[in-house]
């Protein structure tokens, strides 16, 4: 699975934060399709912070958010399953949502399969221009 973000910058993925907006986030299965569902967790690097996501029809209301708003939509992991339909051959799945930054910073993001982690990155949220 790889994440669609940014160009990146410094070695860390890049993710554009625009403070009260939820960020949309692509996720790819780097195979034709996840063999099990695989759960997503993230915090804030500098405290740990935990990071939500919104990747299962949660409903969020109209931006701009507050920050504590940020805090409390969502989920504190984005749970991924399996594509169930007939897909061809080579076509990959694409997960789209959103994780919810309430600050820009280095977020670490870790990827679980079965309570055991399987993957990580850092995606820096960085203010867009």
């Amino acid at each position: 699975m790889f994440f669609i973000v940014g160009r990146p910058a410094r070695g860390i993925a890049e993710a554009p934060y625009d403070a009260g907006y939820p960020t949309k986030i692509v996720l790819r299965t780097v195979r034709q399709r996840l063999a099990r569902r695989v759960v997503l967790r993230g915090f804030r690097c500098s405290d740990r912070h935990i990071l939500r996501f919104a990747y299962r029809d949660e409903l969020l209301p109209p931006p701009p958010l507050t920050p504590a708003q940020l805090d409390s939509l969502g989920t504190a992991s984005a749970r991924l399953d399996p594509y169930k339909y007939p897909m061809r051959k080579g076509q990959r799945t694409d997960y789209g949502g959103y994780m919810l930054f309430s600050s820009e910073g280095q977020w670490m993001i870790t990827v679980l399969e079965r309570g055991r982690v399987v993957g990580s990155i850092v995606l820096l949220a960085r203010q867009i221009n």
